[in-house]
């Protein structure tokens, strides 16, 4: 039980805390029902909760307007605790998470204007709506991860683990797949580099002639994810970004512009917001270089000679992947992909890209896919091969097959336990008070009431 409000937490917020119009529809009674610290929760929060289940089609049951609350009750915690501890986040981190996620909705539903019709309400009234609930979160993750950031399991520690499991508690391991890849990049003609520098260094002198770089970035620059918000990313550390990019940005000074920089993305103008040791918020202008039709289809046809090479013998696909893969990543390894899930080379069919997942659903083991255009992050359009190396069935996780994964279980076993100390010792020093309305409820820690 402990589990579950640990789990929730990590999703409460993700819901809007505004509701689209068929939800507004419906009266909600408001008051105060709970306070922890100097935060309060009110009825309209659990009933809004609730609709959205509703909406969703979650099964509900005559507990869940408890466990809603109890879900409150543990954010109001972390974010009372938070305060107290001096953890907090930016406006501009806030303002660069509630884009994205916005911009996540948008994509998803068609537009914003769909969105402002699934909403009733104009995008800057869903922003100013949804902005505390953004912050709210950030905060409570970022608390979540001071109490377990010392958090690791021994390999002694994951076998006793998973030793002390019953029958019924092991888990079963979906049928995984081990996948490499080849990709080839299109090249990019000079003259298409050149063309993008040249538009750079216009929109460099309008900008430092006076007109605003935020106005520029929404107008020209080609990163969807910035663009909308003038450029800006919000506070990154330095080792998630590109070299180049990071060197010319942690030389700056405020409000500086760079000159135009290269990366792995394009070519950039950049503009110093802030700095804080070893992270950095900035502005970019971003501009790619145009890739042509005749290009693509080099690509291809390369791509394709090369799995033919593999399919006659001539090459095996490991140093065909060695050879000729643009993708460095991955071509040291023979162009194995490693699952960011687990740190192992197996894969479960849906945290495979869709387009790798579509193309190995026709393969059996040893087979290569035709090639087939995907995006890159990083240079937009690429094309690629991939060999389905190997397929294990659905079993039940084993320490010699599985060990990443009950590792992975393992360690959030003991977060939970962790999170579970740190809310019964924080319910003993900290002001709570539950309404009458929610006194009677089957509390998962009983020391909601006092």
């Amino acid at each position: 039980m402990q589990n579950k409000i640990v789990k929730t937490v990590a999703v409460l917020m993700l819901i809007l805390a505004i509701q689209p119009t068929n939800a507004q529809n419906k009266k909600l009674i408001d008051g105060i029902i709970g306070v922890v610290g100097n935060n309060v929760i009110l009825n309209s929060d659990v009933e809004s909760r609730y609709l959205q289940y509703q909406a969703q089609g979650i099964q509900l049951t005559e507990n869940t307007k408890c466990e809603i609350m109890e879900d409150l009750l543990f954010q109001k915690l972390l974010v009372n605790q938070a305060k107290i501890d001096s953890i907090e986040v930016s406006d501009s981190e806030v303002e660069a998470s509630l884009a994205n996620r916005l911009q996540g909705f948008i994509d998803q539903i068609g537009g914003i204007k769909e969105l402002e019709e699934y909403f009733g309400k104009p995008l800057p009234e869903i922003k100013e709506n949804f902005r505390k609930a953004v912050r709210e979160q950030m905060i409570t993750q970022r608390m979540q991860g001071e109490i377990t950031s010392k958090v690791n399991v021994s390999p002694k520690e994951v076998v006793k683990y998973f030793q002390s499991l019953k029958d019924s508690e092991i888990p079963v391991v979906d049928v995984q797949y081990e996948v490499a890849q080849i990709v080839i990049r299109p090249t990019i003609p000079v003259s298409e580099k050149q063309a993008a520098m040249d538009k750079l260094a216009v929109l460099r002198e309008r900008v430092l002639k006076g007109e605003k770089f935020t106005a520029m970035a929404i107008l020209y620059s080609e990163d969807p994810g910035s663009a909308t918000r003038g450029g800006e990313l919000g506070f990154v550390n330095k080792s998630t970004l590109d070299p180049a990019f990071a060197d010319a940005a942690f030389n700056l000074d405020i409000n500086e512009i760079s000159g135009i920089v290269e990366s792995e993305f394009g070519y950039h103008i950049i503009q110093l917001i802030e700095r804080r040791g070893e992270q950095v918020n900035v502005r970019h202008i971003l501009i790619r270089p145009k890739v042509t039709s005749l290009q693509r289809s080099t690509a291809r046809n390369k791509l394709d000679s090369i799995a033919t090479m593999i399919r006659l013998d001539s090459i095996k696909f490991d140093a065909a992947a060695l050879r000729f893969s643009d993708e460095t990543d991955t071509k040291a390894s023979g162009g194995l992909l490693l699952n960011p899930n687990t740190g192992s080379t197996k894969f479960i069919m849906n945290e495979l890209p869709d387009e790798i997942s579509n193309a190995v659903k026709n393969l059996k083991v040893g087979e290569i896919s035709p090639p087939f255009e995907t995006r890159d992050r990083a240079s937009g359009s690429v094309y690629q091969i991939i060999m389905l190396k190997a397929k294990t069935p659905e079993h039940k996780a084993n320490l010699n097959d599985d060990y990443a994964t009950i590792q992975q279980q393992a360690e959030e076993e003991k977060r939970n336990t962790i999170i579970a100390d740190w809310v019964k010792t924080k319910q003993k020093t900290s002001f709570i008070s539950v309404g009458e309305l929610y006194k009677n409820c089957d509390y998962r820690f009983v020391g909601w009431l006092k």
